[in-house]
């Protein structure tokens, strides 16, 4: 929801999340949908103002005010077209992802890469989440490894295999003290 309670952002129609990747914005009282924003979006800003899209197939990413549709800022695509992107807590920050098997870190407000992680030698992140207070991301891949990794140094904190579904990962969040790791599939939690 954004800040003043009024509105709910959401990717995809609240009734077909799976196969619609368009922003809505809903009016939290009455339940109706005010717009529906005519882009992919992968992320939505914790205070519910931002968030980032798709700009064009394969595109660049862009920063967007939910409410005035105004774009902040376009950040570089990834190698493929990105996949997967987070915002940090406060919303300065946003990881993107893609085909090219790199994680990027960008400064919202002025649009510059911050960091740049390179992982050689396995398949594509997916999805990936800040966690450990923005310290650290958190990241599935396509060869069923889920990884924690220091922003700062690049360097693995936590490697763990996983099992039990033949489905791509959709996501992966950590909990805020570090001890639970939720990852859905289409399949199972």
């Amino acid at each position: 929801t954004t800040a003043d309670g009024k509105y709910l952002v959401s990717l995809g129609s609240l009734s077909n999340v799976s196969s619609d990747r368009y922003v809505y914005v809903w009016d939290l009282a009455s339940g109706v949908p005010l717009k529906r924003l005519p882009f992919r979006g992968f992320a939505i800003s914790n205070d519910g103002q931002h968030v980032a899209i798709e700009a064009s197939h394969q595109g660049p990413v862009a920063v967007m005010n939910v409410l005035t549709e105004k774009r902040l800022i376009e950040l570089q695509p990834h190698g493929g077209g990105t996949a997967y992107a987070d915002f940090n807590s406060d919303g300065s920050q946003l990881a993107t992802t893609g085909q090219d098997n790199v994680i990027r870190i960008w400064n919202v407000a002025s649009g510059a890469k911050t960091h740049e992680i390179k992982k050689a030698g396995r398949a594509s992140p997916s999805p990936v989440s800040f966690c450990d207070s923005d310290r650290c991301l958190v990241f599935s891949t396509g060869d069923a490894i889920i990884q924690r990794i220091d922003i700062a140094s690049g360097a693995t904190v936590t490697q763990m295999r996983y099992s039990g579904s033949n489905a791509p990962w959709q996501n992966v969040v950590l909990s805020p003290d570090g001890l639970v790791l939720a990852s859905p599939s289409r399949d199972l939690i």
